[in-house]
């Protein structure tokens, strides 16, 4: 290598073509922000909603230890669990009768 082909070399890194230290650490910086930021946000999320299923949870039985409750004082009363409702859509067949009639 010359003298002329290390000053063309020195010329070259001089015009600034590539990034410098500096800009890839700040992308970096800012890429590794978002996504802690991102993840953060989804463990909050999920930290919430995991909340909401237990409380959920806790409230669906102490519903059913009151309606249990409810059912052994009242024989006549039946779980609203149980109750299916029954379509409209569907017509009612002719020559069939009703239970209650």
């Amino acid at each position: 290598m010359t003298i002329q082909d290390s000053d063309r070399f020195i010329k070259r890194l001089k015009r600034g073509n590539g990034f410098i230290l500096l800009e890839v650490l700040v992308a970096m910086s800012l890429i590794m922000g978002s996504w802690m930021a991102a993840t953060h946000a989804y463990q909050e999320l999920t930290l919430v909603l995991q909340q909401q299923e237990r409380k959920r949870s806790q409230l669906r039985r102490e519903f059913d230890i009151y309606e249990i409750e409810s059912i052994k004082n009242d024989v006549t009363r039946v779980s609203s669990r149980n109750h299916h409702l029954h379509s409209s859509a569907k017509p009612v067949a002719k020559g069939k009768r009703s239970l209650g009639s």
